[in-house]
Formats: structure tokens, sequence, C-alpha cells
């Protein structure tokens, strides 16, 4: 989680680099910014989601019983 927070502040430092060097107008920057704070933001709720909920549980509790079964 603090990779990806690093790895995000590093992207925007870069970004506050170039468009403070170009002819870029506040809009632009409040666009580049903006976006990069809900990339960040959908990653680390992936990230939580990811952690909380586990794909494997309701695969062995459907079939588990289909397994024993066909044993």
């Amino acid at each position: 989680m603090t990779a990806i927070l690093f790895i995000y502040g590093l992207i925007a430092a870069i970004e506050w680099r170039y468009t403070r060097t170009g002819k870029h107008n506040k809009h632009s920057r409040l666009l580049i910014f903006g976006f990069i704070a809900l990339l960040l933001l959908l990653s680390e709720l992936l990230y939580l989601i990811k952690l909380k909920f586990q794909l494997a549980e309701p695969i062995i509790a459907i079939f588990n019983p289909l397994e024993k079964l066909l044993k």
C-alpha cells in the first residue's frame, strides 16, 4: 500500500515538473492531477477489496460438495 502511494507520488512529481515547464494552463493541471488522484483512490480501493474478499472461499463452497459426489 505504501509502494502504491510512493509510485503515484513519483508520477505526480514528474507531472508537476512537466506542467511547470510547458505552456499548460490551470485547467490542464487540474485535469492531470485530478486524474492522478482518481487513479490513486481506485488503486487503493482495489488493494483493500482484494485483501478483504477472497474468491477461493466461495468456489470451494460451491464445488466441494460436487467433488465429494464424484468420488
